[in-house]
């Protein structure tokens, strides 16, 4: 009997040691650190289901987020045929130029051309920042008996202004251009071509119709190389039409 005793309180210790220590087990592992995430994975998200879940590879991870960035600003870019540029555009301009030439001597006619104009491209660096060549021609002026006349290439920088559906814009640059003068003997006006460098600058204001077009009124003035008169500036005064890409 007191065998039976000894061996009945021996086991009811050893049921208790073990309790315990499976207790403090459980403690500790609960109190354990999350794993460390394996390079090239990210670790799904707590699922109050507790169904497994699989790892998402970091690479879909970072193309979606780099897609979201390049929607966001996917308006913003366009086709340019000028190089380092997006948002290109095109345009033409028509108008009067007034030429600041002499015209001679005896009361020989002297009047300003009566149509001038301009097409260019262009392009923006940013969305307030870009660069524009264009082709001038300002026209046929009345001198001397004869015809003055310039022309030439303009590569200018452009700075815009956004005003809701209007823009202001400004541009400065240089002109590589090409004069003619004829004249009547009598006049005295020297006659000849002339070509050359020049500084050049305009600004303007556009009202956009839509989202690819727009009315522009604009100011330029052009410094051009004349025989035997030096350089002489020509200004010009346009409405013209723009389509951006």
């Amino acid at each position: 009997m007191a065998r039976l005793t000894s061996r009945h309180t021996a086991a009811r210790l050893a049921g208790a040691v073990t309790a315990a220590w499976l207790a403090t087990m459980g403690a500790a592992q609960a109190q354990l650190p999350a794993p460390a995430p394996v390079p090239g994975t990210t670790l799904p998200p707590a699922s109050t289901a507790g169904a497994p879940t699989e790892p998402t590879p970091a690479s879909q991870v970072i193309s979606a987020s780099y897609s979201s960035t390049a929607g966001a600003d996917e308006g913003d870019t366009g086709f340019s045929v000028l190089p380092w540029t997006r948002r290109g555009y095109f345009g033409i301009d028509l108008g009067q130029s007034r030429y600041s030439t002499g015209c001679g001597f005896g009361g020989y006619r002297c009047k300003n051309p009566d149509l001038a104009g301009r097409v260019h491209v262009g392009g923006m660096f940013n969305r307030h920042v870009g660069v524009e060549l264009a082709y001038l021609h300002m026209g046929n002026a009345d001198r001397a008996g004869g015809t003055t006349s310039a022309q030439g290439l303009n590569l200018s920088l452009l700075g815009r202004l956004p005003l809701g559906n209007w823009q202001a814009f400004a541009k400065v640059g240089a002109t590589y251009g090409r004069t003619k003068v004829t004249a009547d003997a009598l006049a005295g006006l020297p006659t000849g071509v002339r070509k050359g460098w020049g500084p050049g600058w305009g600004a303007g204001v556009a009202y956009e119709l839509g989202r690819h077009s727009a009315l522009v009124v604009e100011y330029d003035r052009h410094e051009f190389n004349f025989q035997g008169q030096g350089r002489r500036a020509v200004e010009m005064t346009t409405l013209g039409y723009r389509h951006q890409f």
